[in-house]
């Protein structure tokens, strides 16, 4: 697929390993464009307008959750957002599908979320399904 017709995943996510892990899971199918962290992520999204962010919970300074309440003013600009969590928790994932989040999945299922951005972004099912797993 050449590059110009590649659609764009921002990743906003404190830990480097996870970055460079999710860079490689979606670097073949998708631009990525990646950040240590929410500071600034509006103004790169303005600037970039990622077709869907994958963003972590647990952040220092400001998590997840606090950053889609700082984006609910720009929600109708905004690209779809799957919340990344090592948190399994049914009323953190409410929220944040409250606040605006499209998904609330773990970081644990990398495989599910292959599937899940190429499916909301629309890359054929059987591009790219290297299967993927975090090491324990």
């Amino acid at each position: 697929m050449p590059v110009t017709d590649k659609k764009n995943v921002l990743i906003i996510d404190d830990d480097a390993d996870m970055r460079s892990l999710l860079c490689r899971l979606f670097g073949d199918d998708y631009e990525v464009i990646a950040l240590d962290g929410p500071a600034g992520a509006l103004d790169r999204i303005r600037a970039e307008k990622p077709s869907l962010v994958l963003l972590d919970l647990v952040m220092p300074g400001m998590n997840g959750l606090e950053f889609l309440d700082s984006a609910s003013s720009d929600a109708s600009r905004l690209p779809p957002i799957i919340m990344l969590t090592s948190v399994e928790d049914i009323s953190v994932a409410e929220q944040a599908i409250a606040k605006g989040a499209v998904e609330y999945i773990s970081k644990q299922e990398l495989s599910r979320l292959k599937r899940l951005v190429d499916s909301r972004l629309g890359l054929p099912q059987d591009a790219g399904q290297t299967p993927w797993k975090v090491a324990e």
